[in-house]
């Protein structure tokens, strides 16, 4: 819809000129990026549904008895099941199991209705869209009360009669024919019906109609210019015709109807009931799955709504404004020696700057600006290029359409959590990665000028920043402010995405300059070219999984400052540096996200693709960069053999400089959790030493490449994982051979230097670790060659004639790489299985119910005490068996204060230092323990059972034979059930379960200060 002003020829000024030339059709070239920008606006106004409907859900009454009757009695039998487990983690992922067995009617329930208010929805916005040809009968009108009076008036929506009135040939037959003439030359396969609008005095029109029937209504002002400013009429019409031409009616309407629907079935109750949570419910309902509770909470929430409804609206208003334009565009590339549309374009009404609020409500409102669109006109090529504001407004809408779905979609996942959370996003993974590089790709085809990074930063940086502030702003975080980001989680997280999606615009853009060079006759007018659907393919097979991976660990913050898993040299035998290298090597390898990451084929494949799709696409490289390309094959073959020489020393470095007790821990060493055995340091450590090898070979790639530095440096750090895959088997040989963790004295033989089952997974890890040790490597070396001007020296020599000389690639040079790539894919596919068991759950084990406590109201939990239990005691004697080796040690501990307490919750104090002696085999043992460890107890038939541990002060747990520190652990919640004999002021604590018989004796007396 089209309101032109008053223009006619003497409002006309001097414009483009006229063109020369064929005349691309800029509908078709854009009408992608429209299709981009619906879907996206659907995806958002489904997914925010979802959160609205899911708040209803909880409103209702039926799902206040659920939760009451079903739900919230279960989570207490679901407490009571896993307290006597006495593994942590076991305890843990039992615990998980069955609250997501308990929840899990409750979720089909609310997923029942989120669907079926979804069918609503689409219900209401067909019904709206399939009504637009009637709208604009639908006005708004004043009645006058009765007594003929001015005060009181009431507005009000009313149907009103026919405004418009059908052209027919026998009433206007020149007008008629003209008008089919101008739709025939636009589409000759459908002419729309034309009708007048005989009270509009204004010289527009608009395009509607259903599909199957398109409509054109002029106004009659319009219609009465005909004869006054014939080029003028034919151009407005030219325009509405490059609507249906340009296939975006139904868009437009589809777009204002969804809105509408989203208003009234979603937007509306969310809003009331976010207002009056308890409005339909009499106890208050499921105050766990979404009640607001604190004013802040709910503050938080209306702002995340206000930003919703404004970003789905602004989202709207950007379709209709680029409809406009791609129309204006269409319309002029049809009148090629005319100047009328931008001469009525230019004469349409738009706030001056001195009208500040009515300009910046302007330009986001649905029609852009007269100057936008006959700069749009003069230069269609322009509307290819993707601006910063587009980008981030893109990563928002995306953003909050996935972070709304995330609720209910794991909460359906149950125990397969993270798989369902990384399938979710993948979809907007690839829609992320296929948007700029498409933005890319169009902005390096109608030439973005020499700084290829002002052109390639912003684009990036805005996409990750909408992307990423999308998680503070959704309605979810507003419900769910408990894992919420801190200033430095959120700068991490982002500035991670940032530096993927700087890599992706860098590759796409450079692979397409390259292509550019050859003479391509699509690339004057920018025609999508098969080579950029291609390129912009790769990039989305490759940045979609890890994209999805990334949102899926923002979810949780914490996954990318935490170490959730600190492992330390397990038998380090009071050697610092050594203590040190193991918890280095095991912070590495076992930190979350490079975890899970390596634990996929995507870097693999994602490493061969970056390499494959060029070489395919210019099979013909240019002057000097097949000289590159063996450049780079030589420094990765370089950095590898370096790698496999690393690997032959390694292991007489080890030995000479570790005991043998370190090497073959067959000796006294205390069997601690999360210790890591000579073995694991050995192979971490020669794995970040390839890892470093990668990045040198990735920062001198870059340093020295001319040109495809993206595509340089993967040829090099692939060449290097492999080589380096190779010295991981030459080096187990060695090992072997030099008899460095024992053996028979003659065990060197052939069979530990060939590659086993493993190969394809170490190869796997090499190349994940080596291409993340590399962006940072080869940023470092782009920096430093555009620094020291190698770049501007070849631009001298280019400029003066002296043409580099021609390389092509060579059979062996293709064949290596070929063999590079196929064996890598193979490696990666050969990890399968091993992958698949990482990402697969874990197995909880059933515990036996425990039996219905007595007292216990509706099945609530009431602490079952002892009274003899309740005050603080001192442990005399803590008699305790250790497992040392594959001997056992006794020893005995003193300084340990249990208190118990009436509330049913314990606490055991190592106060300032706990220690346990004793002696294995002539050596001296020594435990020292401190810290301070609470937990939740039930005390029932002499048996205490514990449930909830958490430590309340941090400790670690210190081994010392003959002196020498050996080991260390920081203190963890962990409890086993207890057989107590209580008399008097004396307390004997034993195990209660027949498998840890033996294995301590406690005996306590009391103190004074109870805890009761």
């Amino acid at each position: 819809m089209t309101d032109f002003g008053d223009g006619g020829p003497a409002a006309r000024r001097a414009g483009t000129g006229p063109r020369a030339g064929p005349v691309p059709d800029p509908g078709r070239l854009l009408r992608g990026r429209t299709d981009l920008r619906f879907a996206t606006l659907v995806a958002a106004v489904l997914a925010s549904s979802v959160v609205a409907f899911g708040v209803v859900f909880l409103a209702l009454p039926s799902s206040e008895r659920m939760f009451q009757d079903e739900v919230r009695p279960c989570y207490t039998r679901a407490e009571r099941t896993v307290a006597p487990v006495r593994d942590e983690r076991e305890r843990l992922n039992l615990r998980m199991k069955l609250v997501n067995r308990c929840a899990r009617p409750y979720f089909a329930s609310e997923a029942r209705w989120v669907g079926s208010g979804l069918l609503v929805e689409s219900a209401v916005a067909g019904v709206l869209y399939g009504l637009h040809p009637w709208w604009p009968t639908l006005r708004w009108s004043r009645a006058r009360p009765r007594d003929g009076k001015g005060r009181g008036r009431r507005t009000r929506l009313r149907l009103g009669g026919p405004v418009t009135t059908r052209l027919r040939p026998e009433d206007a037959a020149d007008v008629v024919a003209e008008l089919d003439a101008l739709a025939r030359e636009a589409d000759p396969n459908r002419t729309p019906a034309w009708l007048v609008d005989a009270r509009a005095p204004t010289v527009g029109g608009s395009a509607y109609g259903l599909p199957g029937r398109p409509r054109v209504r002029l106004d009659m002002g319009l219609v009465l210019r005909r004869h006054e400013d014939p080029e003028g009429y034919l151009a407005v019409v030219r325009h509405e015709l490059a609507h249906h031409h340009n296939r975006d009616v139904g868009r437009t309407y589809l777009t204002i109807a969804i809105w509408w629907a989203f208003v009234l079935t979603a937007l509306m109750p969310f809003v009331v009931l976010t207002l009056c949570p308890h409005a339909l419910q009499s106890t208050g309902g499921p105050v766990e799955l979404g009640a607001l509770g604190a004013p802040g909470k709910l503050a938080h929430r209306l702002g995340a709504l206000a930003v919703l409804g404004l970003t789905v609206y602004l989202a709207r208003n950007a379709i209709l404004r680029t409809r406009e334009l791609h129309a204006d565009a269409t319309a002029h590339a049809w009148d090629t020696a005319g100047e009328a549309l931008p001469d009525m374009v230019r004469t349409l009404p738009w706030p001056t700057r001195r009208e500040a609020w009515r300009l910046c409500l302007a330009r986001v409102g649905r029609h852009p600006s007269p100057a936008r669109r006959v700069e749009a006109m003069a230069r269609p090529d322009l509307l290819l290029r993707t601006g910063v504001w587009e980008m981030a407004g893109l990563g928002l809408v995306a953003g909050l359409a996935l972070d709304n779905l995330t609720l209910l979609v794991g909460n359906l996942s149950e125990e397969y959590l993270t798989v369902g959370l990384t399938l979710l996003a993948l979809p907007v993974g690839a829609l992320l990665a296929g948007s700029l590089a498409g933005a890319v790709e169009r902005g390096a085809a109608v030439g973005s000028g020499t700084n290829r990074l002002r052109h390639l930063l912003p684009p990036a940086t805005a996409l990750a920043a909408g992307f990423g502030c999308s998680r503070v702003v959704s309605l979810v975080a507003a419900d769910l402010t408990v894992f919420g980001p801190s200033t430095g989680q959120f700068a991490l997280s982002t500035a991670i995405l940032a530096v993927g999606l700087l890599l992706l615009a860098v590759w796409v853009d450079s692979v397409v300059r390259h292509h550019r060079g050859a003479d391509d006759p699509a690339a004057e007018h920018g025609r999508p070219r098969r080579a950029g659907r291609a390129v912009t393919l790769a990039a989305i097979v490759v940045w979609a999984p890890p994209l999805a991976m990334w949102h899926t660990f923002a979810l949780n913050p914490g996954d990318f400052t935490t170490l959730y898993l600190r492992p330390f040299a397990a038998s380090g035998h009071g050697i610092v540096w050594y203590e040190r290298l193991g918890e280095w090597t095991g912070d590495v390898y076992f930190y979350l996200p490079l975890a899970m990451l390596r634990s996929t084929p995507v870097v693999p494949l994602g490493l061969v693709l970056l390499v494959a799709v060029p070489a395919v696409l210019v099979p013909r490289l240019r002057a000097g960069t097949g000289t590159d390309v063996i450049r780079a094959v030589r420094v990765g073959a370089a950095a590898g053999c370096a790698a496999v020489l690393t690997a032959t020393v390694l292991p007489f470095a080890a030995r000479a400089a570790l005991p043998s007790e370190v090497r073959n821990p067959s000796g006294p060493v205390l069997d601690l959790p999360g210790g890591l055995a000579f073995t694991g340091v050995y192979t971490y450590t020669y794995m970040l030493a390839v890892a470093f090898l990668q990045a040198a070979a990735a920062a001198v790639t870059a340093g020295t490449g001319r040109r495809l530095r993206p595509v340089l440096v993967p040829v090099a750090v692939a060449v290097t994982a492999v080589l380096g895959g190779v010295g991981l088997y030459v080096g187990r040989g060695v090992s072997a051979c030099v008899r460095l963790t024992g053996g028979p004295p003659h065990s060197c033989s052939w069979a530990p230097f060939v590659p086993d089952a493993d190969a394809g997974l170490r190869l796997q890890e090499l190349v994940t670790w080596g291409a993340v040790a590399s962006v940072a490597a080869g940023l470092i070396g782009t920096a430093v060659a555009e620094l020291t001007g190698r770049r501007r020296a070849d631009d001298r020599a280019r400029s003066s004639g002296k043409a580099l000389r021609p390389h092509r690639w060579g059979a062996v040079t293709v064949g290596a790489l070929a063999a590079l790539g196929t064996l890598i894919a193979c490696a990666a596919a050969a990890a399968l299985p091993q992958d698949y068991a990482v990402w697969k759950p874990a197995a909880a084990t059933d515990a036996p119910q425990p039996a219905h406590e007595p007292g216990g109201a509706g099945g609530s939990f009431v602490p079952a005490v002892d009274r003899c239990l309740i005050g603080s005691w001192h442990v005399t004697a803590w008699l305790r068996t250790l497992r040392v080796g594959s001997s056992t040690a006794h020893v005995r501990e003193t300084g340990q204060i249990i208190t118990f307490r009436t509330d049913g919750t314990t606490t055991f104090d190592n106060g300032r230092r706990a220690v346990s002696r004793g002696a294995l085999g002539g050596h001296s043992l020594e435990v020292t323990l401190t810290g301070a460890t609470t937990a939740r107890y039930r005390a029932r038939g002499h048996t205490i059972s514990y449930s909830g541990g958490a430590v309340v002060r941090p400790g670690s747990a210190t081994l010392l034979i003959d002196g020498v520190r050996r080991a260390r652990q920081e203190v963890t919640p962990t409890f086993v059930p207890d057989h107590y004999t209580c008399a008097g002021d004396t307390l004997r604590l034993t195990p209660a379960e027949a498998a840890d018989a033996g294995n301590y004796d406690i005996t306590l007396r009391r103190g004074t200060g109870a805890g009761a």
